[in-house]
């Protein structure tokens, strides 16, 4: 069974300011590329085999820096993209906090939807579709996603329901390997 490693993609210049959902406005920033850096550092004994990432920038940034340091293949996969925000695609959270719909959102993930988006279950559903391949294939893999994605699949490997969302902290260029449930902050985080 092949190890799974789990990245969210490197800071950018919007990080935690505008929900960019699955919209490309920006790349990462300097402290983005130093975080994928990082991350290609840390994994360097991990034996990874190839790296897949989301369709965004923010991931095929931080992806093609690991993928290219660790000299492994990458492709990109639709399974690891964004929650599809629907009509909160870029929103400020300042904006988004004034939204009852979006407070219903953090209260009860399990059964709110964004407006003409993707549930919080049917991301879930697709990343854990995408993860079980992968832990059935030869070799190591790193997947470099999004926070929301990345927090679904530790809630479901402890068993915890998406509300459960807030005990789960993931922060650009943090990674985790699934089998270990262990998860590595980049120090400049």
């Amino acid at each position: 069974m092949a190890a799974v490693y789990l990245a969210r993609h490197g800071s950018h210049e919007l990080v935690d300011r505008i929900l960019l959902g699955r919209s490309d406005p920006v790349g990462l920033s300097d402290k983005g590329w130093a975080q994928a850096r990082t991350i290609a550092d840390n994994l360097k004994g991990s034996s990874i085999a190839r790296v897949h990432s989301s369709p965004r920038r923010r991931c095929r940034e931080t992806a093609m820096l690991v993928a290219t340091e660790l000299a492994v293949p990458l492709s990109i996969e639709a399974a690891l993209d964004e929650v599809d925000y629907g009509g909160w695609t870029g929103k400020s959270f300042h904006e988004l906090a004034q939204d009852s719909h979006w407070r219903r959102w953090n209260e009860t993930r399990s059964s709110v939807r964004p407006p003409r988006g993707e549930s919080a279950a049917q991301a879930q559903a697709r990343i854990l579709a995408h993860l079980a391949k992968a832990e059935r294939a030869a070799g190591n893999v790193l997947m470099v996603t999004h926070a929301e994605l990345i927090r679904s699949v530790l809630l479901a490997r402890q068993g915890l329901s998406l509300d459960e969302w807030h005990r789960v902290t993931v922060a650009p260029g943090d990674w985790v390997r699934i089998d270990a449930l262990t998860k590595h902050q980049d120090a400049m985080a």
